[in-house]
């Protein structure tokens, strides 16, 4: 039974050019923000295997896709363990709420989800 972890990561997207009312000599940079990105990142470490997911928002269905794109395309044939920390878009019921019950159920029994504890993610 392979156990995945999953972490995800925001970033902010900057753009960064060069002042044009600083001296030359001096090096002050400006930046402008330009949105955000969210990475999900499941991995396998026993396995050495890991994979980057790129979506706009974090959402609960954001991070349902990437669980059934997990068990659909790299783990098709096992249950999966997959350790989770206890963020509100990490729930076994935002499957019954993204997908028909049928998948949903079919979903929920692959994954068994074990938590980090509360102060330790």
């Amino acid at each position: 039974m392979p156990m995945v972890s999953m972490p995800w990561k925001m970033f902010r997207i900057l753009t960064v050019y060069p002042d044009r009312f600083v001296r030359v000599n001096r090096r002050a940079m400006m930046t402008n923000m330009n949105g955000t990105a969210h990475l999900f990142m499941p991995s396998t470490p026993r396995l050495g295997w890991r994979h980057v997911k790129v979506i706009d928002r974090r959402t609960k269905q954001g991070c349902v896709h990437v669980l059934k794109g997990l068990a659909d395309g790299h783990c098709p044939e096992k249950n999966i363990v997959v350790v989770m920390d206890t963020l509100n878009t990490h729930k076994r019921s935002t499957l019954y709420g993204t997908f028909k019950p049928t998948e949903a159920r079919r979903l929920a029994d692959r994954y068994e989800v074990c938590h980090t504890p509360k102060y330790g993610s």
